[in-house]
């Protein structure tokens, strides 16, 4: 990507007011969601060997 593309690319996404957040936790290295404990029923010992 060029310099110029970039800040094209920059000066649209600040002037459509277009967001993202990302909201990242141990759940998404399994590809669930965040009730992923409770929905699925695991125990805390076998959720926390997700930790890195």
């Amino acid at each position: 990507m060029t310099q110029q593309a970039s800040a094209h690319g920059l000066a649209w996404f600040q002037d459509a007011r277009f967001g993202m957040f990302i909201h990242w936790g141990l759940y998404s290295i399994i590809g669930k969601q965040e009730w992923v404990m409770h929905t699925d029923r695991i125990p805390a010992p076998e959720y926390e060997k997700l930790v890195p």
